[in-house]
């Protein structure tokens, strides 16, 4: 035995040794393995399938010609072709029942067959027309003895750039009338839609295998950079001109795959559209790099790195072979197989020959100089490739970058792209890369000047491998192509790194915004400026100034825009300025971006401008917040800087300034219009101004504004945002006597009305001059803290006939508050003193104002008449002036209103209260009371359904209460007991007759109840009504005895909790003896009452 054991050990042992090394060798094999990818010599066969949405008609909507889904019908050219029969037709279902919605019996091949096609014919390639995933449903436009022209297109579906596809149709046409046919075209590829225009026209015998069915095939070409959303369309004619047609034609099983480009290169070569293929390419003409095509390094530039590394150019037309001088592992080919018999890429490699392998070194091959233009963008592109590239910079490019103003020649700034990762599933390029840099020009200078260097390493970052290079091109491109594109781009640059510090956005104009195109003169000049980044360009008719006419005025001769600073200054050649400039009279402006003026601030906006011959009005400077003007400063002709002192309001406010040739009017824009022009050289704001500073400019704009001889001249304007001091009007506006005030807003009746401020009176005026309502409510608010006491005081003058003032029906003055219904009116104003009268006077109005609990504000309302009836109108005027806002003391406000009751607010005849807080309180018990009135509804209801939750508190009391006892009960039930081996041998259960518990159960009579019964509400069933046999009986009173008995035990055992372990024993053996002799005493009959009790209490 001991042998045998030895031998099954051995035999154990061997066993795992030999598994364990085919594991090692099967590990070792799989960690050899490369992935698939590696392995791939030639890409020619690669495809990839693209999906378009139910292209084979077999997802369809209802209707007696049912219309596919994810395809739209609809007229080639519109309003015709809605009539035709269209619509996915099922050859398996097409009969006697249903041929009329097709009406394909009108024409001769169909009065007797059936249509038919070759596809969707089972599973077994071996049968003829066999076509795999293909089915029985074809695409079906029958112009039903018309001409017409409709189509059906597809969902879009996504075309990377780049990249080679193939679309392949299957179609039949029949009766196509002369000069048309059917048409098959991809859109969103190119600008228009390409491919088969009216030219769908098949002949082939439809008794052949193919049924008459011919294949057309789409070959495209996408853009180097755009990404196409495309789509397919099948259509019965075209759009081109006369292209309607009678007949019919049907498509079916599309097919879209991705190939390679030696794949389309091949297919497309000698081809046409007699051959059933269509080329669509979307490739932009892009230039080669002077020696882009690497084919002749010294074409290109210069070659250099260190002298170990391999740095040539080779022809890759056959594929350049593995295992040569270079060290490649697999045999790689050119990006692009054209079919020349020449395709040359720049090689480097690190492989040392001779110790065969890679060593540290680099190589690069370098452009000639090329000029970056100003305000131009670059897409500077090559296709690049690789195989074992370790460390250091790798495969990279870098674009080296300088002004040729700058002495040193070799002081480039350099952008780099470093590591470039290679990747074998470029199949569709023989697993070559492009790379793009996308370069932003300088929009501040000319003459800047860069180079390209492509490689593999560098002289500081030596790196392992080989790196390829072929493909070299830069292209010019808008804006927006940048825009849209450089995110993606392997590197972006920008030429220009200066910050604008202008405090408004593009404030310097050294930002050049979207253009389509530059065009140059024959001097290299732009021939039209640029439009400034940041800054809108708006006619009178565009601008929406409140308050202004939108008349258009003409722009045809205007001119406008950034152009060089040079054409104001030849010496100067860094930096831009914004050009306003017509030969006629016209006006025009740019608004800048918003900029925030923060509450309580003193800030500047400065203008510097250049003025050239200018005419008529000027140039012109507007100042904006909200979209209404609050400050001009206007007829400028001559150069310098002007200045807005602006001092900040209660609350932060949105501003925005307008600079202006001309400038639009209240009337016709006839009155203010310029010729000339203006360079706007700098926008600038800064919030470093002083409170002294701000009443200084206050002061000196309030005296020139108030001549018409200096206020044309004047550099400087001061404006207020915050309280109404009423000088917020337009200073130039002198077809009133009244100056349009900035910062109120008129309502007013049918009625003729003027207002304004009244530079003599230093007052604002409202003028009914016919009997009509009307109103002016200030747009300035003022702030009021929370919990805070004001005092808000107006001074108000009235004018009004002896006539008006005797109407007693007509409303005359008033004055208010924006918040709520506190108001002042009055008819007179007048005072008199000493029997004298003076109707000149000004009386002042008081609102004493409690703030809520929240911060708030109010404004001022001042009006005339009223607009409930007609006969409440009114003539005549009234004038305000001295709105003013002060603090006060909690103590002045109880004192002044301690006499009011809760529902009176006059204090006195120009004196009123203002309780907001009371108001806002008001405000809130209502909705507390809305809210009360909701709570009592639904506690009445919860009231009246109160009795529907008795029964269920019921249950859930006695859920509890069984769910407790059940636990205890099972606890006593598996609690170990002591047994006395003694009594337990003497007692036999089967000896117990139903006389011997009498005793225990008089005893337990004597007993308080257990609390289980004091939860019992069920009735006790008398004993008399239980009926058993007496072994039931006797059984049932045995096991209630032993419930008993547990009860028993257990009172014991929570009466000697805090007992020794001894004493707990001895209690638990009394326990057992109290419960053995209340065996042998317990009644039948009690005992069947109890147990119909604890039945009970189950239930």
């Amino acid at each position: 035995m001991k042998q045998l054991s030895t031998l099954r050990k051995r035999a154990t042992v061997v066993v795992a040794v030999v598994l364990a090394a085919c594991l090692f060798f099967v590990a070792a094999a799989i960690t050899r393995i490369k992935p698939a990818a590696a392995e791939i010599d030639d890409y020619e066969n690669w495809t990839k399938t693209v999906s378009i949405s139910n292209s084979q008609f077999a997802d369809t909507g209802a209707g007696d010609i049912p219309a596919p889904n994810n395809w739209t019908g609809a007229s080639v050219i519109e309003g015709i072709g809605a009539a035709v029969k269209s619509g996915v037709l099922k050859l398996d279902e097409y009969d006697e029942s249903n041929k009329d919605n097709y009406n394909l019996d009108i024409y001769e091949e169909y009065k007797t067959k059936a249509p038919e096609s070759p596809f969707g014919h089972g599973s077994d390639p071996s049968k003829p027309g066999y076509y795999e995933g293909t089915n029985r449903n074809v695409l079906l436009i029958n112009a039903d003895n018309k001409r017409a022209t409709f189509g059906y297109t597809s969902d879009s579906f996504t075309l990377a750039p780049n990249s080679y596809y193939k679309i392949s149709v299957w179609a039949k046409t029949g009766h196509i009338s002369s000069n048309s046919g059917a048409s098959i075209v991809v859109n969103g590829v190119t600008e228009k839609s390409a491919g088969f225009k009216g030219t769908v026209i098949t002949s082939s015998d439809a008794s052949g295998e193919m049924k008459g069915w011919e294949n057309y095939t789409l070959y495209i070409e996408t853009s180097e950079y755009k990404t196409a959303a495309a789509t397919l369309s099948l259509q019965l004619g075209s759009d081109k001109e006369n292209s309607l047609t009678n007949g019919y034609v049907m498509f079916d099983n599309i097919v879209a795959t991705e190939i390679t480009s030696k794949a389309y290169f091949s297919a497309i070569k000698g081809a046409s559209t007699n051959d059933h293929i269509a080329v669509v390419s979307a490739l932009e003409s892009t230039s080669y790099m002077a020696g882009g095509t690497l084919d002749v390094p010294t074409d290109f530039g210069t070659v250099s790195g260190d002298p170990t590394t391999h740095k040539d150019v080779i022809n890759a037309y056959n594929g350049i072979q593995k295992e040569n001088i270079y060290g490649l592992e697999k045999q790689l080919y050119a990006p692009f197989e054209r079919g020349e018999t020449e395709n040359k890429v720049f090689i480097v490699s690190t492989y040392d020959k001779n110790n065969k392998q890679f060593a540290d070194g680099y190589g690069y091959i370098e452009s000639k100089p090329f000029e970056l233009k100003r305000y131009a963008y670059y897409r500077i592109s090559a296709w690049y490739n690789g195989d074992s590239v370790e460390g250091g910079d790798g495969i990279n490019a870098v674009l080296r970058y300088k002004h040729k103003n700058n002495p040193d020649s070799d002081d480039y700034t350099e952008a780099a792209a470093t590591g470039l990762a290679v990747s074998t599933e470029n199949y569709n390029h023989n697993g070559w890369s492009e790379l793009a840099l996308y370069v932003k020009g300088s929009d501040i200078a000319d003459g800047y000047e860069a180079v390209l260097r492509l490689g593999l390493g560098s002289e500081k970052n030596t790196s392992k491998g080989v790196a390829m290079f072929d493909e070299v091109k830069i292209r010019e491109i808008t804006p927006a192509e940048y825009n849209d594109n450089s995110s993606s781009a392997t590197k972006a640059v920008t030429i220009d790194t200066f910050t604008d510090s202008t405090g408004i956005t593009n404030g310097s104009f050294n930002a050049v915004g979207s253009y389509d195109k530059l065009e140059y003169d024959e001097r290299g000049d732009l021939k039209t400026p640029l439009a400034p980044s940041g800054w809108t360009k708006y006619t009178t008719a565009e601008v929406g100034t409140e308050g202004y006419s939108l008349v258009g005025v003409s722009t045809d001769d205007a001119v406008s825009g950034i152009v060089p600073v040079s054409e104001i200054n030849p010496v100067e050649d860094w930096g831009n300025v914004l050009k306003l400039s017509s030969s006629t009279e016209t006006a025009f402006c740019y608004r800048s971006s918003d900029f925030t003026a923060s509450a309580s601030s003193y800030n500047k906006l400065s203008v510097s401008l250049t003025a050239s011959d200018l005419k008529g009005y000027g140039a012109n400077l507007v100042l904006k917040r909200g979209g209404k003007v609050v400050a001009t400063i206007e007829k400028i002709t001559k150069t310098g800087v002007y200045t807005f002192y602006i001092k900040g309001g209660a609350a932060d406010s949105t501003m925005c300034v307008e600079l202006w040739l001309g400038l639009n009017d209240r009337s016709q824009n006839t009155t203010k219009l310029a010729s000339g022009t203006v360079y706007f050289t700098e926008v600038a704001y800064k919030t470093d101004s002083t409170e002294d500073e701000f009443n200084a400019k206050a002061e000196q704009y309030k005296h020139d504004r108030s001549s018409d001889v200096v206020k044309y001249g004047v550099n400087s304007a001061a404006v207020s945002l915050g309280t109404e001091d009423l000088t917020l009007y337009d200073s130039y506006d002198n077809d009133d006597a009244y100056k349009t005030p900035y910062n109120w807003s008129l309502s007013k009746g049918s009625g003729v009305v003027k207002y304004g401020v009244d530079e003599i009176e230093g007052a604002l005026v409202l003028h009914n001059v016919t009997k009509t309502y009307s109103s002016v409510t200030l747009d300035n608010t003022f702030a009021l803290e929370a919990d805070k006491y004001y005092k808000f005081s107006v001074q108000v003058k009235t004018s009004f006939s002896e006539e008006a003032i005797a109407d007693e029906k007509a409303v005359g003055a008033y004055v208010k508050l924006t918040n709520g219904d506190y108001r002042f009116d009055f008819k007179s104003t007048s005072v008199t003193v000493d029997s004298i009268t003076d109707n000149d006077a000004y009386r002042t109005y008081n609102f004493y104002i409690k703030a809520p609990s929240s911060a708030t504000t109010t404004a001022i309302v001042l009006g005339l008449g009223d607009s409930a009836k007609t006969n409440k109108n009114i003539e005549g005027k009234v004038y305000i002036k001295n709105i003013a806002l002060e603090d006060i003391s909690n103590v002045d406000y109880e004192e002044l209103t301690k006499d009011l009751k809760d529902d009176e607010n006059l204090i006195d005849e120009y004196s009123m209260r203002v309780n907001l807080a009371a108001s806002a309180a008001d405000d809130s018990n209502a909705d507390n009371a809305d809210d009360s009135a909701t709570d009592s509804a639904t506690d009445t209801q919860s009231h009246e359904l109160a009795w529907w939750l008795i029964p269920s508190i019921l249950l859930a009391v006695a859920v509890v209460i069984a769910v407790v006892g059940s636990i205890i009960k099972k606890a006593i039930e598996n609690k170990p007991k002591k047994v006395d081996k003694k009594k337990h041998a003497s007692y036999d259960r089967r000896m117990v007759n139903n006389n011997a518990g009498a005793k225990s159960a008089d005893k337990s009579a004597e007993k308080p109840q257990d609390d289980f019964e004091k939860f019992n509400d069920a009735e006790e069933v008398p004993s008399d009504k239980v009926t058993e046999t007496s072994g039931e009986a006797t059984d049932e009173a045995n096991v209630t005895d032993e419930a008993i008995k547990a009860e028993d035990a257990t009172a014991s055992e929570n009466a000697t909790d805090e007992a020794n372990e001894a004493n707990a024993e001895e209690v638990v053996e009394n326990a057992d003896e109290t419960a053995t002799e209340a065996t042998e005493e317990v009644k039948p009959e009690d005992a069947a009452d109890k147990k119909a009790n604890l039945d009970e209490f189950d239930d």
